[in-house]
């Protein structure tokens, strides 16, 4: 067989291969073009990424919104806290302060009804007067007598010479403030409107068992001190109660000591005991 036969005899051979070719050449070049940009494929992937950033970017803003919201809530609620903080430590620091009054108000009663003469009585009440309350003119009047004599037991920056409302060592009368406490046995304070022209800027009765053995007539405290407070009113309502019975007891046994040494003191004329029932000798002070 010659070349040129051989030739001719191949392309029946050959037929299948280039048919196959044909067949798998545009499905090779389809291929390749489903990968360039815009194909179908690569459109489909660029709108689903879009859907993603979409969805990211709400889930984003609704956790933003969220975390704001959260944010607000817990500044809101550190406020209230820092609130209530404040609010307590002012409670506590009251708290402290009347713990403190009160025990000043203690140790004040316990030097009282210490003392054993009505002159320490007097110096406990002068000290109460300066160191807790801050009075600076102030005076002390001891009641005593039906009817009632106030006589000026203690005077404190307070100039009674001269003053017509104190006369030859008495009260008499005069300051409206004065005689308002004196007749109701209340504590008086802060120059109300039936106490007009007051001279006194607060007086406390001492008052024992329905009967006043005394007054306190403050008319001035220290520059410091503007005015009187509720806690300055409270130690009022004290020395009212607490003064007035530890002056009755101190007069008291003033009274029976002096009692006792006249009992002593007449033994040895008598030569025994006296005839009738003696009666304390108040010394010119009756309770």
């Amino acid at each position: 067989m010659t070349s040129d036969e051989t030739v001719r005899s191949t392309p029946p051979d050959d037929e299948p291969l280039v048919d196959n070719a044909r067949r798998t050449v545009p499905l090779g070049l389809l291929s390749v073009e489903s990968k360039e940009p815009g194909g179908a494929p690569q459109t489909a992937s660029l709108r689903n990424a879009e859907e993603l950033a979409r969805s990211l970017v709400a889930r984003l803003a609704l956790l933003r919104e969220r975390s704001d919201e959260e944010t607000t809530s817990a500044a809101l609620h550190f406020a209230r806290l820092e609130s209530e903080t404040l609010s307590l430590r002012a409670r506590v620091a009251r708290a402290e302060a009347q713990s403190a009054s009160l025990m000043r108000l203690y140790v004040t009663a316990r030097q009282l009804h210490a003392a054993l003469e009505p002159g320490e009585v007097l110096a406990s009440i002068a000290e109460a007067l300066v160191n807790l309350l801050g009075a600076e003119a102030f005076a002390i009047l001891l009641s005593r007598g039906e009817p009632r004599i106030h006589e000026v037991a203690l005077v404190e920056g307070l100039a009674t010479e001269g003053n017509t409302n104190y006369r030859d060592g008495r009260y008499r009368g005069g300051d409206p403030l004065v005689d308002l406490a004196l007749s109701t046995g209340t504590v008086q304070s802060g120059r109300p409107e039936d106490a007009r022209g007051a001279q006194a800027l607060a007086v406390v009765p001492l008052v024992f068992g329905g009967r006043q053995v005394g007054c306190v007539v403050i008319e001035r405290l220290l520059a410091q001190r503007k005015a009187l407070d509720d806690e300055d009113r409270m130690l009022l309502e004290f020395l009212a109660d607490q003064a007035g019975s530890a002056l009755f007891g101190a007069r008291a046994r003033a009274a029976e000591r002096r009692r006792s040494m006249t009992v002593r003191k007449n033994e040895p004329q008598s030569g025994g005991q006296p005839d009738g029932e003696l009666r304390p000798d108040l010394g010119g002070q009756e309770l």
